[in-house]
């Protein structure tokens, strides 16, 4: 991607084809892994490049304003590498951004007419794009290099020998253009000839195993002669601890004194290479790229190996490494309490590293409790907006998926983890997925016998199944919840539940059957059980903060009864202030006003873009491209309350609204 845009650079006598402005933005920058992703750094940067503050919107204020300064320019755009947002494959929803700012700024923009270009790269296809034809989008699939294209780069590295051996050599490498870069810079520069000939000194590379798993082959072959306790071999698997660009300075400080055994021995002592000497030989041999000389960075492929084999042969390094990054991030805001999404940054990044060094609960307590959350007020979701960054933190606490976080922490803090992600996915418009840790901290809660948390998530679970249509799923949820509720002495819950059962029974057509529900018995018994679901309410803590959210002036004005109004493209939403009476409920699941949603490729119009024309292509993979309430059960930090699933972090209803599923 570099080179071609440098190619276009030189382009005479139009420079970039015309083109005013450029911009690129690789989202593995944000993390390898799609469950640790978000496009709220990418409309950030946008902004600032456009001379915007992005602290002044809100996270569907800030994609609205880049799509606006987007249509006025003749501009190229660069999404590189946009899987770790999309659906994975196998998923219901295969290639659809999970990311629905994202999903939705793409779609607009295919609609535009604007004279610029959008390059879009994934290694799976664009969902929201493949019902656009024409000259709009076009869909370029370059998976695999052809065996000519594949020869082609091995001479343009140097590799020498017959077109037809070299082609053959291509197909071997099963045409992956990544690791046709590395075999032919190892050709160049280990065997010395570049001769296509000398190939079969790299083992395994003949082996039936897919392109991704030949370049790990090629890859080990450079460890291999580099040599395992070589400075070359150690920066690399210091690379494999991040899975985003790495700071000069936290390199430093990985290989600061004291040493690491078994993996920062090599810059150890008076002989030890310069840290610059060893990035540049890297660099020359296409192992790492150097965007500034403040950052370094590579393939995914290379972190993902080097990381592995670090993990596999040397755990304790590992986890040592981790905890010095992790002390490292948590140090750099100037501010013990960061106050914007610049200075909690590094904070999200350090959970990460604390997880893998196993400091989990340290992590949880110190840094997220503490410092992000702000003793639980939630402060970077319920002041700051930020849904996908701190859902994108979270999941390190959740290395094997949604069903199950870290064990390494208490079992409290494992239901308020779960019911947090649960809360997150649900505001991000993830219903399906939210689904699971709902359901996972349901369980844990009948296990140890809490029935207040075990009735308060199978409202909230209702809730979420009701917005999906799953109507006799979100009753049976609901009737769950009152008959868990009936176990507690709690008479406000009590009455609230078979009110919400009473709703969702309406909502199924059954009103009569409702009535009797709407009230709660004098006996405090549950009525006859089994035929409610919930109400439009989202249970969250009994001492709540005012239905506010800092002053927007790029949103929608608020309707004369005060409630703030925003448009989404798949239906209008509300929400409103709660009342005095229902002090311990909060509305954070909007209505949905009853109107017919467009078709789901549909494209509102931006404010200053009409009508549909040329301007994105779509590419396939570009693997060489560089470019509840109650006390918190801890001994730490007397009197601190977490809102756990009985005070859930539910998200605000004025800071965020859900879309139609």
């Amino acid at each position: 991607m570099l080179r071609w845009l440098a190619e276009l650079k030189n382009k005479q006598p139009t420079p970039f084809a015309g083109a005013r402005r450029i911009f690129t933005w690789s989202f593995y920058s944000q993390g390898s892994k799609g469950q640790i992703t978000s496009s709220e750094g990418f409309f950030s940067d946008l902004l600032r490049s456009f001379g915007e503050n992005p602290e002044s919107y809100d996270s569907l204020g800030k994609a609205d304003k880049a799509l606006e300064l987007v249509c006025q320019q003749t501009m190229i755009l660069v999404l590189d590498g946009v899987e770790p947002l999309q659906n994975p494959p196998g998923h219901n929803d295969a290639g659809r951004f999970h990311d629905r700012t994202m999903g939705d700024f793409v779609n607009r923009l295919a609609g535009q007419d604007w004279p610029g270009l959008v390059i879009v790269t994934s290694r799976q296809p664009l969902a929201e794009l493949a019902a656009y034809k024409g000259e709009a989008v076009r869909h370029v699939d370059v998976e695999k290099l052809k065996p000519d294209d594949g020869a082609a780069l091995l001479a343009s590295l140097g590799v020498t020998g017959p077109k037809e051996e070299m082609q053959e050599a291509s197909a071997e490498m099963g045409g992956h253009a990544f690791g046709l870069v590395l075999l032919g810079r190892y050709l160049v520069d280990v065997t010395g000839d570049g001769d296509i000939y000398k190939r079969d000194q790299v083992k395994l590379l003949y082996t039936h195993m897919d392109g991704a798993e030949k370049a790990k082959a090629m890859l080990q072959a450079y460890a291999d002669w580099f040599g395992a306790k070589s400075a070359e071999t150690a920066m690399l698997h210091l690379l494999g601890l991040f899975d985003r660009p790495v700071p000069m300075a936290a390199l430093q400080a990985l290989v600061a004194e004291p040493v690491i055994a078994g993996l920062t021995d090599a810059f150890d002592g008076a002989k030890a290479p310069p840290l610059n000497v060893v990035l540049k030989r890297l660099e020359e041999l296409k192992l790492i790229t150097r965007p500034d000389l403040a950052t370094v960075d590579g393939h995914p492929l290379v972190r993902e190996h080097f990381g592995a084999v670090l993990v596999l042969q040397s755990p304790e390094a590992w986890r040592e490494a981790h905890s010095r990054l992790f002390d490292y991030f948590r140090a750099i805001p100037d501010q013990e309490l960061p106050d914007d999404q610049a200075g909690l940054m590094p904070l999200y990044q350090s959970l990460h590293h604390g997880v893998a060094a196993g400091r989990a609960q340290e992590a949880l307590d110190e840094v997220y409790y503490r410092r992000i959350s702000r003793s639980g007020q939630f402060y970077g979701v319920k002041q700051l907006g930020l849904f996908s960054t701190e859902l994108a933190a979270l999941a390190a606490f959740f290395p094997g998926g949604w069903k199950a976080p870290v064990q390494k922490v208490t079992r409290p803090d494992q239901g308020l983890l779960l019911n947090m992600a649960g809360s997150w996915l649900r505001a991000l418009s993830r219903l399906k997925e939210a689904q699971t840790p709902f359901e996972r901290q349901i369980a844990m809660a009948i296990e140890d016998m809490d029935y207040k948390n075990a009735a308060v998530n199978s409202n909230n679970f209702s809730e979420l199944l009701l917005v999906r249509g799953e109507l006799q799923a979100a009753l049976q949820r609901a009737n769950d919840a009152v008959d868990f509720i009936d176990k507690t002495e709690d008479k406000i819950r009590q009455a609230a539940y078979r009110t919400q059962r009473a709703h969702v029974m309406a909502i199924r057509g059954k009103m009569q059957e409702a009535r009797p529900y709407s009230k709660k018995p004098s006996n405090g018994k549950s009525r006859s059980s089994r035929s409610s679901p919930t109400s439009t309410q989202w249970e969250a803590s009994t001492t709540l903060p005012s239905c506010s959210a800092p002053p927007q002036p790029q949103r929608s004005p608020p309707s004369p009864n005060g409630c703030r109004r925003r448009s989404r493209s798949l239906s209008e939403v509300t929400c409103c202030s709660p009342s005095a009476s229902t002090a311990s409920i909060w509305p954070a699941l909007p209505r949905v006003v009853a109107t017919k949603p467009p078709p789901r490729n549909s494209v509102p119009p931006s404010p200053r873009c009409g009508r549909p024309a040329p301007g994105i292509i779509s590419h396939g993979a570009i693997s060489p491209a560089p470019v509840s309430g109650g006390r918190r059960a801890s001994s730490k930090g007397p009197g601190r309350i977490w809102n756990r699933s009985a005070t859930s972090p539910n998200p605000p209803a004025c800071g965020s609204t859900s879309a139609t599923p």
